[in-house]
């Protein structure tokens, strides 16, 4: 029965593959685009999107452009021209884009990504203006569009949607919360990890007396710690970065993840025998957890991230990452993890495909986990550029520098979540 249970769990992921290369990566198409029949040129790009086939869906869409400037071809085309490297086509053709579809927010946006991509920093102030009020005010309709743009791959675009809901909610709802730890994530992938701890740290009320669940206080703080220990280490303080780093690491059980740390920064300052040292403690836990439990899947998992975040023992990181799938075939985290360790190996082709398993996965529902998602999309991206491929940097950094400094926000979010508080409190 094991066995059996083990052969359909690899069939389901095989037919997970097949969608995630069947499906668009991307849904270029709005009420009043041009619909699109099955097996379409934009359908075929769409996909080879996804697999990270950039040249591929642009000699798709290429020709089809030619006959048929329908907005959903102008938009998927543009897409590939950015990650291409030909971001002044892709504003071309988003331009050549008419009727409603023109002023859409999607359009504006992907003109703001195309613009900074091109070297137009003015132009992309404005398409961003522009892009984000076109978004309107309703909080689910902007999450769907920041969603959107999450799983493109323009993280740059997404954050901005996300920062668009902080800013004009005057309470904490669900997609409030969510949106906060997108962008704390977000300001981590672009070396602002001190802005991370401290978007996090102002909104930790909030969190607690959220009436949705959508991160653990636990999980908070150790983020924070996280955070605040990688941005001293960043500054030039890695003693001080280190103890920042052990105090997050007893919080929470995903405290594997700053020991990793601390390893790999001990190791990049030569001081190898600090390192060898945490190191060899960490694997004696490791090793006495397999011991107690050897068909638990995330004993193994464990042993796969710490190797994957320390940049130690790779080989035998991808062994553990192994075992934790066969125990947990379904898993996207798990595939994640053997992505990572793939990459670090040289082996590309290999890590873009479990990677692309695990989005597939973990896109399933209409809206992934806040935070997850964010990683599994920058760690494809990364296997993307190891690749060779010339992913633009307007994907990734904010679209324009005063867009990233939520104060404002910070401020209203701390005074509604105490008068949730109060609330609450008065309620009991």
């Amino acid at each position: 029965m094991k066995i059996r249970a083990i052969v359909l769990a690899a069939l389901l992921i095989a037919a997970i593959s097949v969608q995630s290369i069947s499906a668009p990566a991307i849904d270029s198409t709005s009420a009043a685009a041009t619909p699109q029949s099955a097996g379409s040129p934009v359908d075929k790009a769409a996909a080879l999107e996804l697999k990270g086939d950039y040249a591929g869906a642009y000699k798709t869409l290429a020709a089809a452009a030619e006959s048929n400037k329908d907005a959903a071809t102008l938009k998927v085309l543009a897409v590939s021209e950015i990650w291409m490297g030909k971001a002044s086509d892709a504003a071309a053709h988003l331009k050549a884009i008419t009727g409603p579809e023109a002023s859409s927010a999607e359009t504006l946006l992907w003109l703001a990504v195309a613009s900074s991509a091109a070297g137009d920093a003015a132009g992309a102030k404005d398409f961003l203006r522009k892009g984000t009020a076109a978004a309107g005010d309703t909080e689910t309709a902007i999450y769907d569009l920041a969603e959107k743009f999450l799983r493109a791959g323009a993280l740059s675009a997404s954050a901005a949607l996300y920062q668009r809901i902080l800013d004009i909610y005057p309470r904490d709802s669900m997609f409030d919360l969510y949106s906060c730890r997108h962008l704390a994530v977000y300001n981590h992938f672009i070396g602002r990890d001190g802005e991370a701890a401290r978007l996090l740290e102002r909104t930790r009320k909030a969190f607690e007396y959220a009436d949705t669940e959508v991160v653990t206080l636990q999980e908070v703080d150790y983020l924070v710690g996280y955070f605040r220990g990688l941005a001293a280490i960043s500054d030039g303080k890695l003693d001080e970065g280190v103890n920042i780093l052990r105090d997050a690491q007893v919080i929470s059980p995903k405290g594997i993840v700053a020991e990793a740390a601390i390893v790999k920064s001990l190791d990049a300052a030569r001081r190898t025998a600090d390192a060898d040292g945490i190191y060899a403690l960490v694997m004696k836990r490791l090793d006495e957890a397999v011991a107690r439990d050897p068909e638990k899947g995330s004993v193994y998992h464990e042993r796969a991230t710490f190797a994957a975040e320390s940049g130690r023992n790779l080989d035998a990181g991808l062994d553990a990452a192994e075992w934790s799938l066969h125990l947990e075939p379904l898993n996207a985290e798990y595939m994640d993890t053997r992505a990572a360790l793939l990459a670090a190996l040289g082996r590309f082709d290999e890590a873009l495909l479990w990677e692309n398993r695990a989005v597939a996965m973990s896109t399933a529902a209409r809206w992934a986990e806040s935070g997850r998602i964010d990683s599994l999309i920058r760690q494809r991206i990364s296997i993307l550029k190891s690749k060779g491929v010339p992913v633009p940097d307007a994907l990734l950094k904010a679209l324009t520098p005063e867009a990233s400094e939520p104060k404002a926000t910070a401020a209203k979010v701390e005074s509604t979540a105490a008068v949730k508080a109060e609330s609450t409190a008065a309620a009991r």
